[in-house]
């Protein structure tokens, strides 16, 4: 599916896919990952996976999807389609994979509504978007190309922070 910012487009599209065989979650993320970071200009990257969480198809793992998806400076959220609550072992697992990619890039896991729409998750991220605020930072050595740790943390207890576990220097 192209890259859109039309978010109506998107839920209808997103509406006619139907779902099959196994899933690859590590490798769309790459791709997806390298594909946004071809385009230079200043912009926010988000990636939306659409997923039960089932991962049983990728050659990349776990640490080097979340590396990529940093590296290109993307944001996912993961909507989750999975019935409530996991009931078994594998059910449990996508969830908590779902729940780490969001974690790792700072961005948001939710849960797509019984009836499998998700529009409600888009209406969410939609809105995050919207009320974000960006903080900026200058490394003080930009020739160190390995992976930084990142924490940021909020004065008052009314303020939910989410961020990235880190970065990488370009």
């Amino acid at each position: 599916m192209p890259v859109t910012n039309n978010w109506n487009q998107l839920s209808r599209r997103v509406r006619q896919i139907t779902p099959a065989g196994e899933t690859a979650i590590y490798d769309a993320l790459g791709t997806a990952s390298r594909w946004l970071a071809q385009d230079n200009t200043p912009s926010r990257r988000i990636i939306i996976l659409i997923s039960d969480g089932e991962e049983n198809r990728s050659t990349a793992t776990l640490q080097d999807t979340v590396a990529t998806v940093l590296r290109s400076e993307a944001t996912v959220y993961s909507v989750n389609m999975q019935d409530l609550p996991p009931i078994d072992t594998v059910t449990k697992e996508g969830t908590a994979l779902l729940q780490k990619l969001a974690d790792a890039t700072g961005g948001a896991y939710l849960r797509a509504a019984d009836n499998g729409d998700v529009g409600g998750a888009f209406g969410k991220i939609r809105w995050e978007l919207r009320s974000q605020y960006a903080i900026a930072y200058k490394p003080s050595n930009l020739a160190d190309k390995f992976f930084h740790q990142l924490r940021i943390a909020a004065s008052t207890r009314n303020l939910r922070v989410r961020c990235r576990t880190g970065y990488y220097v370009k």
